[in-house]
């Protein structure tokens, strides 16, 4: 399978457990929203927004509603690119990481593309909350664990301030 593929049905399968998990509770119905930080200017445009488009979709087919209508789910795609780099920009992805997390409603953020990236927005997310993040591409094992030869010293505690990292196997 490739990682394109995998990536795009890890999406869908996340996405899917999130418009299904319902708590117990009533109530009036809620808006819940699911943001997405991805290069969506330059290069890898083309796979991220494969990426946007099945998230969209599944919304779509959910009707933009989960738990039988007690929530509301939206969606917005981020970019967290600069024209000016023509690629991912720190600048900017600590931007959307912080705005992710100063939104209560925000309850999960798919991104980041790039490791370098996500090496700047776990440290915030894991500290408002957690608030959930969920790569269809982060490849550097010192995210979510130590390797020996392959990682820097208080990798991966140094990006989480609050929880340890927790990773689906």
């Amino acid at each position: 399978m490739s990682k394109r593929l995998f990536a795009l049905l890890s999406i869908l399968i996340i996405a899917s457990m999130a418009l299904a998990a319902c708590g117990a509770g009533g109530g009036e119905a809620a808006t819940l929203k699911i943001v997405s930080s991805l290069p969506m200017t330059g290069a890898s445009l083309t796979q991220t927004q494969t990426i946007v488009n099945a998230m969209t979709l599944r919304l779509e087919q959910a009707g933009g509603k989960a738990c039988n209508g007690k929530y509301t789910v939206t969606y917005e795609a981020w970019d967290d690119a600069s024209a000016a780099l023509g690629k991912w920009d720190p600048a900017v992805e600590t931007e959307n990481a912080n705005k992710a997390a100063a939104d209560p409603s925000i309850i999960a953020y798919l991104g980041t593309f790039n490791s370098g990236a996500a090496k700047l927005s776990i440290p915030i997310l894991n500290a408002a909350g957690p608030l959930v993040m969920i790569s269809p591409a982060n490849t550097y094992p010192g995210l979510t664990h130590a390797a020996t030869g392959l990682t820097e010293a208080n990798e991966p505690d140094v990006y989480y301030p609050r929880a340890p990292a927790t990773t689906l196997a």
